[in-house]
């Protein structure tokens, strides 16, 4: 899977808005714009259709290096790829069964032939869960605030209060935004999580917990041994 990039002088006071994909970035950005009128841009160039781009505040230029002064006032940039400098960082979490699970559906929907072993075992475009986390260190890394996927859609009340207190922005709607479901562009961009999700296999629990246990464990996040009893 290629993921069309380019080269872009980004400015110094730009935060990112950093996950693994499928854990909340989109949802965010809706969260941003909804309650503090922020639009945001991302390092992909045409990465959202219309409706769910209106839906979010997305600015497309952002991603052509084009940047006007109200967008530099605060430049917020999605980016799923990991760390390449140390400018401020949002960064989302969800546990890695559902985002594993959750970007295989999307990308099975969007026509590319990617297999949940090959997501699982970190050989996909954007590496591994847990190796994406461990890059990113969101608990230890300066200027950054962690948040949690669970989070986002089951505390809105703490989630703007934390965005508030990073930003240094009182919000000017406190009233969390629609959830939609945006047909054509992959499975529920902005409600994941609405619909049950696959099931791995035996097999792809006893590899996913081998290979991301650890970080499962670090951040209180069962394990399938521990989900079986």
């Amino acid at each position: 899977m290629a993921v069309e990039q380019r080269t872009v002088v980004w400015p110094d006071n730009m935060v990112w808005l950093a996950s693994y994909p499928r854990s909340g970035n989109t949802y965010l950005r809706s969260i941003l714009w909804t309650c503090f009128g922020l639009q945001t841009g991302s390092i992909y160039p045409n990465d959202l259709s219309l409706d769910v781009a209106q839906h979010v505040g997305h600015f497309e230029r952002a991603a052509h290096g084009l940047f006007p002064a109200d967008f530099l006032q605060l430049p917020l940039v999605k980016t799923h790829e990991w760390p390449v400098d140390g400018r401020r960082a949002i960064y989302i979490v969800r546990n890695g069964r559902d985002s594993c699970c959750s970007l295989h559906q999307f990308l099975r929907a969007s026509g590319y032939d990617v297999d949940l072993d090959t997501i699982i075992a970190g050989q996909a475009y954007f590496g591994s869960w847990s190796s994406h986390f461990l890059a990113w260190d969101p608990q230890a890394r300066p200027n950054t605030l962690f948040l949690r996927f669970e989070q986002l859609t089951k505390d809105f009340e703490g989630t703007l209060d934390q965005l508030a207190g990073f930003l240094e922005m009182r919000p000017l709607h406190a009233a969390p935004p629609k959830l939609i479901a945006a047909p054509g562009v992959g499975p529920h961009w902005l409600s994941p999580g609405s619909t049950r999700g696959e099931a791995m296999t035996n097999a792809q629990e006893a590899q996913f917990d081998r290979l991301h246990g650890h970080v499962m464990a670090r951040l209180g996040y069962p394990t399938a041994r521990a989900r079986s009893r």
